[in-house]
């Protein structure tokens, strides 16, 4: 499943970034964006972009673009 698949206010934990940008994947990754991180998707904007993830202690906005290609389980 995808980041943008998953329901508000549930907890999931990454499997894996597929992203072709390395800029945009090293930039995760430096926000913790890493394997087996537990995160929250915690809003949802009025046109469903961006997203609100909440990981460790702060929360971060990501396009929708983005967020279809972080591969998380439950």
């Amino acid at each position: 499943m995808t980041l943008d698949k998953v329901k508000l206010h549930k907890r999931v934990k990454i499997v894996r970034l597929g992203m072709c940008d390395q800029k945009v994947k090293r930039r995760l990754q430096e926000l913790g964006f890493i394997r087996n991180q537990i995160i929250e998707k915690i809003f949802v904007a009025l046109f469903n972009d961006p997203i609100v993830i909440k990981i460790r202690n702060y929360s971060v906005a990501i396009s929708v673009n983005i967020l279809k290609d972080i591969e998380v389980c439950e």
